[in-house]
């Protein structure tokens, strides 16, 4: 059997870079001031008409509604003022973008237990293991958009 060549791959190389703008702060910065009104790419807590979605099941699940919950890349999804009205009472939301965070924080000023954090997923200002949930609802809605019939099986 022969081995396969190894490829060199760096996250950091010009055309990677070039190809994608979803690592630059400035790219969320501008996409929030053009388009401020909530957004949640493929998955909703809440569906009008809808009793629940499979979104609330999985959070339902593994996230306590009393538990300290960290929403990561939060972005202006609804889904923090979704779960709380739906009885979650500590959620701490973070994102790249002072400019979305800043929307969010006044979208949803009577909300108290909700707080908004500006700050890099990869150096956050947080002790480790103060969470009792995390989401990242990106990869969720990854998962769930696929067309992997073991899925259900992977969510434990």
């Amino acid at each position: 059997m022969l081995d396969a060549p190894k490829a060199s791959l760096s996250l950091r190389s010009d055309d990677a870079l070039k190809l994608c703008e979803y690592g630059r702060i400035e790219y969320w910065d501008a996409r929030y001031m053009t388009l401020p009104n909530s957004y949640d790419w493929y998955m909703n807590y809440k569906q009008p008409g809808q009793k629940t979605t499979a979104l609330r099941n999985l959070i339902l699940k593994f996230c306590a509604k009393d538990g300290l919950t960290l929403i990561l890349g939060s972005g202006n999804s609804s889904l923090p003022g979704d779960m709380y009205l739906d009885g979650y009472s500590n959620i701490r939301n973070v994102d790249f973008s002072r400019v979305v965070i800043d929307q969010m924080k006044r979208k949803y000023c009577k909300m108290k237990s909700l707080e908004w954090t500006q700050a890099d997923v990869c150096d956050m200002p947080f002790e480790d293991c103060s969470f009792d949930c995390a989401i990242d609802k990106g990869t969720i809605d990854a998962l769930f958009c696929s067309d992997d019939t073991s899925l259900e099986c992977r969510i434990k």
